[in-house]
């Protein structure tokens, strides 16, 4: 629990603490430069793996600090993985065989006959929808915990909101 209010929180324990409370301003702040972050890595194949779980948990730590300024328990944050992975996982058991096929044919060389190039983009469809399902889900997430309403006085997880200040 985090004894400073979180209008007087630093960027560093923002980003890396997951005690504490923050405003909503605060949270699209930290959300918008961990998107840029993420887009930036991306593109940087060596540092990007190891980016990844840092980004991730930055993630962790603003998303509940904000959850713990509407009162939630941070501990909301895990759903919104476990329904993506559980989509990811069961779309790739699923079409299995045709990204087996797709990667056979890349190794290959060869270009596919018409039929079979029908054949993958329609199995493969599944990945795309299941990748639109897991980008709303997360849309919808993010804008909810954004848009929580802050609880104006202490809670169990810090200090009420003493300002919006990042």
């Amino acid at each position: 629990m985090s004894d400073t209010p979180h209008g007087q929180m630093g960027v560093g324990a923002i980003l890396f603490s997951p005690n504490g409370r923050i405003a909503p301003s605060q949270f699209w702040a930290a959300w918008t430069g961990l998107l840029a972050a993420n887009v930036v890595f991306s593109f940087i194949p060596l540092i990007s793996n190891i980016m990844t779980f840092v980004l991730i948990y930055i993630g962790v730590c603003i998303y509940g600090k904000r959850l713990h300024d509407s009162g939630k328990s941070a501990w909301v944050h895990i759903i919104p993985w476990i329904v993506t992975l559980i989509i990811i996982v069961g779309v790739t058991v699923q079409n299995y065989d045709a990204v087996v096929a797709l990667v056979e044919l890349g190794e290959s060389g060869r270009q596919p006959t018409e039929e079979e190039a029908l054949d993958l983009f329609n199995r493969l469809g599944a990945f795309f929808l299941a990748i639109l399902i897991y980008l709303g889900i997360w849309l919808a997430y993010t804008v909810w915990v954004g848009t929580r309403p802050s609880q104006k006085f202490d809670n169990r997880y810090g200090k009420g909101p003493s300002g919006d200040v990042f």
